[in-house]
């Protein structure tokens, strides 16, 4: 009976043991989340064990790809292991610095027996989604308001396209793009782009381009011609200023099949900024996209002064202590402004020329000689002529002459060819030293094939060359030329021109009475009030300045005083 008993404890032990080796493994069970704070670069993936499973689990977390279904040992797919037990509950990772695109991800477990993986879950970083702007329509320089989405508040981190061209962002936070619309050729409807933070935007907002005009000059007088450029019609525009109908005068066809009308101004109209509007034939308004206001500026004034007492022909002036000087055909004038007087001081023969250039330094006048290359230094004071060291070019006629601290400069000016049968023009410079009496060459005049006879005056301790639509100014103590690229205006070398506070001062042609104002810093030019008396013309007039009052003669000998409007 005892050893039945044995028997069957025995029996029963190894059914036990038996039956236990026989109960299958548990695998873990796990499943994929919403994945959550989603942004243009980043985002959590989310997932949860359900059942730990009976394997001893030696990795788990996620593994992701763009584009494509992840999996585990494929060299593209990216992995990110969990480090903390693996136990009941959810678990996460935030993946950061993400491309733009779709990404396919699943949750994975690896058991000391096995492999184990979800199905596939998909995250996409959030685009920039434009949504609305403000205007809906305009011109380049509109400042636009652009609302949305997933913008970044950093403003350059934000880049906004149109029409092929990226606009200049002023202002941003994560739902609103400020920014300035580029220029544009023609009109139309245009796609507006963002890009933030590197991410492109997959929709578009749209803006549609108007017609829009311009204007040369900025800064006018009334009565004048002020030149419009419309990008649609011509004459038969309206064009207004300050509400007032400005009338069309005429148009000229420009290389780019556009068109310049040229618009009188109204009389009378308020001096200071004014509007301008333009509307085409069927009443639709054009932009105005001109960098600067209008102005309407006031007139310079205009005295006639006591004749000039001599023969104006190829005379020239200067000014030495507030008197002023003409020389003429060897006869030494003198101009009081206080009295408006002329007294004839002295006859020099030496100095009997037509054809002169004169610098003034320390109280004398250094006068060039055209027929000989001879220079003189006289002394109105003392009237008294010294001759000096001879100019070492070759002879020439209508130098420019300028003066710098003690220093002359002379040179350009041009030669007759009698084969051509034409002028060439010389761009050989030279300095004087008043000190040593000596002669040194500086820097050419870089232009070397000019059509016409070049001008030189002295603005803002610089000389300033003019000529065939250009100017170049000049540094003295840099021997340096610069081209201004300025083609305001074309001078014709038979008209006055002189330099008054930085500014010059110079007529068009000898056929009219047009007299204009350029300012070398902005690079501007202004009409001034008609010339009131006889044609300047023939090259037969002289001009000198005092006290920020210009003067100048004519043929005629009328002698008039000019003084610029303050503006």
């Amino acid at each position: 009976m005892r050893r039945n008993i044995q028997f069957f404890i025995l029996f029963a032990f190894c059914w036990v043991i038996s039956c236990e080796n026989k109960e299958p493994k548990l695998i873990p069970k796990f499943e994929l989340l919403e994945v959550s704070d989603t942004t243009k670069t980043s985002v959590v993936l989310n997932a949860e064990i359900i059942e730990t499973g009976s394997e001893e689990v030696t990795e788990f977390g996620f593994i992701w790809r763009m584009g494509q279904s992840p999996s585990l040992g494929d060299p593209e797919s990216r992995k990110e292991i969990i480090n903390k037990s693996f136990k009941k509950g959810p678990f996460s990772v935030q993946l950061n610095n993400l491309e733009t695109g779709p990404h396919l991800f699943q949750a994975y477990v690896i058991t000391a027996k096995g492999q184990y993986a979800t199905e596939d879950g998909f995250f996409s970083p959030l685009r920039p989604v434009p949504e609305s702007i403000s205007p809906m329509q305009g011109a380049q320089g509109t400042k636009v308001t652009l609302k949305g989405k997933n913008f970044s508040k950093f403003v350059e981190k934000n880049e906004v396209y149109l029409a092929g061209k990226q606009a200049e962002v002023t202002e941003s936070t994560e739902d609103q793009i400020v920014f300035i619309i580029p220029p544009h050729q023609g009109t139309g409807i245009e796609d507006i782009w963002v890009k933030s933070d590197g991410i492109s935007s997959s929709s578009s907002v749209q803006f549609t381009y108007l017609d829009t005009f311009t204007y040369s000059p900025n800064e006018i007088r009334n009565g004048k011609v002020l030149k419009v450029y419309p990008s649609i019609g011509q004459l038969d525009n309206v064009y207004k200023i300050n509400g007032v109908a400005a009338t069309p005068i005429s148009r000229w066809r420009l290389d780019n099949w556009k068109y310049e009308i040229r618009v009188k101004v109204p009389d009378n109209l308020p001096l200071g900024e004014v509007t301008i509007e333009v509307e085409d034939i069927d009443g639709n308004a054009l932009v105005n996209i001109n960098e600067s206001p209008l102005k309407i500026l006031p007139d310079g004034i205009y005295t006639q002064k006591q004749s000039f007492p001599g023969n104006p022909g190829w005379a020239f002036g200067f000014t030495i202590n507030d008197i002023g000087y003409v020389l003429d055909f060897g006869d030494l004038y003198e101009y009081n402004p206080a009295i408006d007087s002329w007294l004839l001081i002295h006859s020099f023969e030496d100095l009997n020329n037509s054809n002169q250039a004169v610098f003034v330094i320390e109280g004398k006048a250094y006068i060039f000689m055209e027929s000989n290359n001879k220079l003189w230094c006289l002394d109105p004071i003392e009237v008294s002529l010294k001759e000096k060291k001879s100019f070492p070019g070759i002879e020439r006629s209508g130098p420019v002459a300028l003066a710098s601290g003690n220093n002359g400069f002379l040179g350009l000016g041009r030669i007759w060819d009698d084969e051509k049968f034409v002028y060439d023009n010389l761009t050989d410079f030279w300095k004087y030293n008043t000190t040593t009496d000596t002669w040194s060459r500086v820097s050419d005049f870089p232009k070397k094939d000019l059509e016409n006879k070049v001008i030189a005056v002295k603005l803002n301790n610089k000389g300033y060359f003019f000529g065939d639509d250009n100017s170049w100014s000049y540094e003295f103590n840099n021997d340096l030329f610069y081209d201004e690229n300025s083609s305001a205006f074309a001078l014709d070398e038979y008209v006055p021109f002189f330099a008054l506070n930085d500014k010059m001062y110079y007529g068009v042609d000898y056929y009219n009475y047009a007299f204009f104002e350029y300012d070398p810093i902005k690079k501007t030019y202004s009409e001034e009030a008609d010339f009131p008396g006889l044609k300047l013309k023939g090259g037969n007039f002289f001009t000198f300045v005092i006290n920020d009052k210009a003067y100048f003669g004519n043929e005629q000998r009328e002698f008039w005083e000019f003084i610029p409007a303050l503006k």
